[in-house]
Order: structure tokens, then C-alpha cells, then sequence
């Protein structure tokens, strides 16, 4: 999560990545959102504290 961050944070104004790769970045973070979403609401997994 923290890598694709970085990534996007990187290409921030800089076309560094064809449409077809951000479309595909855009819709891994949409899947990966949606399942922490979903575990969130359904508190499937207990919040660590660090």
C-alpha cells in the first residue's frame, strides 16, 4: 500500500505511467479500498495498536 502511494504521490503531475497503468493502479486501490472498507464495517479485523 505504501509503495503504490509513494507511486502515485510521484507521478503527481508528471505522465509517467501510460492510461492503461493508471487505469489499472486506479482500480487496484478502488478493489483494495472497498476490502477495507468492508472489514472495517463487518470488524473482521481487529485495529492493532502500535
Amino acid at each position: 500500500m505504501d509503495e503504490m502511494l509513494a507511486s502515485i504521490r510521484a507521478a503527481a503531475n508528471v505522465d509517467l505511467w501510460t492510461p492503461e497503468e493508471r487505469n489499472r493502479c486506479e482500480a487496484d486501490m478502488v478493489r483494495i479500498m472497498q476490502t477495507v472498507r468492508t472489514h472495517a464495517v463487518n470488524g473482521d479485523t481487529p485495529a492493532r495498536s502500535t
